[in-house]
């Protein structure tokens, strides 16, 4: 699935600038306001051209030239706030941090299962059925419901917070499972094997951790590298409606 996923982001890179692209490639009411004054300023000089001459149609057209270009930069203006505000949307709630999340629930199934791996080991040991359940994916969903961030990076130190919840969550399960009254029972051979075997799911927490950690930050890397092009784009699109005002 995460093999699958990594496709899944390229696609998506590739497709959040086509459809930027598109966006800011999206009509604009400037050149017909550039039509619609050359038209009327013929039809005038073509029906009154002794007016020419008078002070004040000349005022009156100067007065009429800086409308329009009042008209022209405030309409560049707010196709950029719309463009900044299309390029926040995709940073703040976009494809990228669905994938993100997407990260997370993977790697909390993962964890699920090693923690029922855990839990037989300690059935076959100890010879009492265990009845302790777990929905790491279901606490995963609930956290990004409430905003907790998947990914960040501090000044290059990377983490987690909805992972570091789960995993939290995964460890006080196990501290339940170990904490039964059968524990009380078992020889030291018996008590050592489960602490062995407690040792080696850490490791794999710790691995799955370090491995959702790299993809979070590939993913964080490549879209941030979308991002910044999107905001050049947006920068020669208005250099461009510039020329056009």
């Amino acid at each position: 699935m995460l093999i699958t996923q990594r496709e899944r982001v390229f696609k998506q890179l590739n497709d959040s600038q086509r459809r930027y692209i598109e966006f800011l490639s999206r009509p604009s009411q400037m050149q017909k306001r550039i039509n619609d004054f050359c038209d009327s300023y013929n039809r005038f000089s073509a029906e009154f051209p002794q007016l020419w001459t008078n002070p004040q149609t000349k005022t009156e057209l100067l007065n009429r030239v800086e409308i329009l270009s009042n008209q022209l930069w405030a309409e560049i203006q707010e196709r950029k706030d719309q463009s900044v505000a299309e390029r926040e949307k995709l940073i703040e709630g976009g494809w990228a941090h669905v994938e993100k999340v997407r990260v997370c629930s993977f790697i909390a199934n993962l964890l699920e299962n090693e923690i029922q791996k855990f839990q037989v080991i300690v059935a076959i040991v100890t010879g009492s059925l265990l009845h302790e359940e777990t929905d790491l994916p279901e606490l995963v969903r609930r956290l990004a419901e409430k905003d907790v961030s998947s990914f960040e990076n501090d000044g290059g130190k990377r983490s987690s917070p909805l992972l570091n919840e789960v995993i939290l969550a995964a460890s006080a399960h196990i501290t339940t499972v170990l904490s039964e009254n059968y524990m009380l029972n078992l020889d030291r051979q018996a008590v050592e094997m489960l602490q062995t075997e407690k040792d080696n799911l850490n490791l794999r927490v710790n691995s799955l951790k370090t491995y959702a950690l790299l993809l979070l930050d590939e993913i964080t890397f490549y879209s941030n590298q979308v991002f910044d092009v999107l905001d050049d784009w947006i920068v020669v699109a208005v250099e461009q409606e510039n020329l056009v005002s």
